[in-house]
């Protein structure tokens, strides 16, 4: 969420971004493969008019139509920052202000509690962003190589200088030497934006050494509350179910998975997950965890729109005064 808002509010949009004539596609639920989808709501965060699904036969919640992948490329490397950190350029005080350095510190706690940091191997970062998680590591004492993952060209130099971490600008750009190297690799509030978040895990174990884990942190969607839960970027939105179920179809074990509340962020799930060697179960079984909360937000819509329209209005009024 934006630093400054209430869960109750609706930021209005950066204008450098048009949703509306961006290109879409329907794609097959990357977690068991149906196509059938039951409506959930027609409203979110920025009034971009996205449509909100749940899968009818493993329950996943995501967003359909949604971005074509290179849209959502475009996307993230020239607007995201700006909507959802308000700023283009990342700096020292946009750090303290995202209040990101004593969130992570505490994540790093708890996964030095969790056993789940080897300073042998490398932590890999997907999505670093300006590279916070890094200084925690450091801060907490961790020596091991940092890795990353970020798309936004500022952030992404910013972090490999701040921090001293070798970072690439996707994860297809991931070289073939860090393979067997990391012995965790983080997805911290990401795995909802990603356009395939079963290949994304899958593709991350082939990274892992033998010992190696991956730490996932989502937004919980059986806890959304408010309009600003269903924006742009997050196209997948999991519950516990729908989550293990993500971790299992990727060839992996959730040895953790429990609810949480990180600062600065949304209620979420936190799991840590280990290559498996069962066969894939691609299944949540229907679990529909999430669908009456959003349900719920949609039914917020026409409220909604009256407080933009007032707002605009209101908005017009003063300039013209």
């Amino acid at each position: 969420m934006p630093v400054g808002l209430s869960p109750g509010a609706a930021p209005a949009a950066p204008r450098s971004f048009d949703y509306a004539a961006a290109a879409k596609e329907s794609v097959a639920c990357p977690l068991c493969g149906a196509a059938d989808c039951e409506p959930l709501a027609g409203i979110d965060r920025y009034a971009m008019g996205l449509a909100t699904v749940g899968c009818r036969a493993c329950g996943l919640v995501q967003t359909r139509p949604r971005l074509t992948a290179q849209a959502f490329d475009d996307f993230y490397r020239h607007d995201y920052r700006a909507y959802y950190q308000g700023v283009v350029e990342p700096s020292a005080a946009y750090v303290r202000q995202m209040n990101k350095s004593t969130r992570l510190a505490a994540t790093v706690a708890w996964l030095r509690e969790a056993g789940a940091l080897d300073e042998r191997l490398a932590v890999l970062d997907v999505g670093c962003s300006e590279g916070t998680l890094f200084a925690a590591l450091r801060a907490g004492g961790f020596t091991g190589p940092l890795l990353g993952v970020e798309p936004n060209e500022a952030f992404r130099t910013y972090a490999a200088k701040a921090h001293g971490a070798e970072i690439v600008a996707s994860e297809e750009a991931m070289p073939a030497e860090w393979r067997g190297r990391v012995g965790l690799g983080t997805m911290i509030h990401v795995l909802e934006h990603v356009a395939d978040p079963v290949a994304t895990l899958a593709r991350l174990r082939g990274f892992l050494a033998p010992t190696g884990r991956l730490y996932l942190d989502v937004p919980d969607a059986g806890q959304y509350a408010s309009v600003n839960d269903l924006h742009v970027a997050h196209v997948f939105h999991f519950g516990a179910a729908t989550l293990r179920a993500t971790i299992v179809a990727a060839g992996l074990q959730a040895t953790t998975l429990e609810a949480h509340g990180p600062l600065g962020h949304p209620p979420s799930l936190r799991a840590i997950a280990t290559p498996s060697d069962r066969p894939a179960e691609a299944t949540a079984h229907g679990d529909r965890t999430g669908w009456a909360p959003i349900r719920r937000i949609d039914r917020q819509r026409w409220r909604l729109t009256l407080q933009r329209a007032w707002r605009a209005l209101r908005g017009r009024d003063r300039r013209g005064a």
